[in-house]
């Protein structure tokens, strides 16, 4: 009886640990173009030229959770720098 448990137990693991595969790639190719130049541009403190790109991708690519984490983490890297 423990094995027919465990063995059941393990078949729905095996059945439900299999991430379901997100056909949409993560952002289309100019939104990831964008977030490039967004990256680049808050590395070398530009910021409003980085939130302009970001805020280009976002609206580009709305679907796309990249777009808005770059949007995001250009913010926050603004922030952090203006602290010191």
């Amino acid at each position: 009886m423990t094995r027919v448990i465990i063995a059941a137990i393990a078949t729905m693991y095996l059945l439900g640990a299999a991430p379901a595969q997100d056909a949409r790639p993560a952002a289309s190719p100019v939104a990831a173009a964008l977030i490039r130049e967004a990256s680049h541009a808050a590395f070398n403190l530009d910021y409003p030229e980085a939130h302009a790109a970001a805020r280009r991708a976002v609206e580009l690519d709305p679907g796309s959770s990249a777009t808005h984490r770059m949007a995001a983490w250009v913010a926050w890297n603004q922030m952090l720098f203006l602290r010191g």
